[in-house]
């Protein structure tokens, strides 16, 4: 004769298969979702290692906000917070800061402020559809390398797929970014209450060769990148490279 108590310890572990088995085959539709004046903060960094030529490290601040929408784009604005750099090449170092006071800043450091400052002046208007994908974008006022910049920032973006995605779903992902053309898929690893998380293989060509691997977290109501990592392995003119790229954000109240 079973015991109650068996009874019960069958029906908890019954409980939990049936939901562990539900949750890896949950599926969510990955959109943007922004209302008008949502704004996150965005924290990049670049860490680039070409052996005995140059190290650097780099990472700024931004500010992103929701202007509303077209149709089913939607308005983004983007401005300047910060922007922190270490560089080291041929025996030389640079200290960057744009927050710290000129007076306690060295000559190339003060002539960096100088070259950076009208970046922090302007701002960069990008439309984007539901999916993710830029339909235009304007900088104001023009910067010269600023067009570059925002393009190389393109790096930590994706494109959603149009059909719903469960844990193992893969969607492909393309983009040319100054020259340089980025191919990869996207794999979902895990999907939360809050979040899809994903990791990303890909390789880049042209007069750069090279590897990527990296992982994404994102919000599954406003289908924001709240976290991202990118590793590179690159070969270009004979030489071989490694850059990190990580980005993450958060929503300011």
């Amino acid at each position: 004769m079973i015991k109650m108590k068996t009874i019960k310890k069958i029906g908890c572990l019954f409980l939990l298969v049936a939901t562990i088995s539900l949750s890896a085959q949950e599926s969510t539709l990955l959109r943007y979702n922004f209302k008008k004046g949502d704004k996150y903060l965005l924290e990049m960094s670049l860490k680039q290692d070409m052996a005995s030529m140059m190290n650097m490290d780099l990472g700024f601040k931004m500010m992103m906000e929701s202007n509303g929408k077209v149709g089913d784009n939607y308005k983004i604005i983007y401005s300047f917070e910060r922007m922190v750099m270490k560089m080291i090449a041929a025996g030389n170092e640079v200290n960057f800061d744009s927050d710290e006071k000129e007076e306690n800043m060295g000559e190339e450091e003060k002539k960096m402020k100088a070259e950076m400052a009208p970046f922090f002046e302007m701002l960069m208007h990008q439309t984007i559809n539901k999916y993710g994908k830029v339909i235009g974008m304007k900088i104001e006022p023009d910067v010269k390398g600023a067009n570059q910049f925002f393009s190389q920032s393109q790096l930590m973006s994706m494109e959603y797929p149009k059909e719903q995605v469960k844990v193992g779903s893969e969607w492909s992902h393309s983009q040319s970014i100054s020259g340089m053309e980025m191919k990869g898929t996207y794999i979902v690893k895990k999907i939360t209450k809050d979040k899809v998380f994903a990791d990303f293989l890909g390789n880049m060509s042209s007069t750069i060769e090279g590897k990527i691997t990296g992982t994404a977290e994102v919000s599954r109501s406003s289908g924001m990148i709240l976290d991202m990592t990118l590793d590179m392995n690159i070969s270009t003119g004979g030489m071989d490279m490694t850059m990190n790229v990580h980005m993450k954000a958060e929503k300011v109240k």
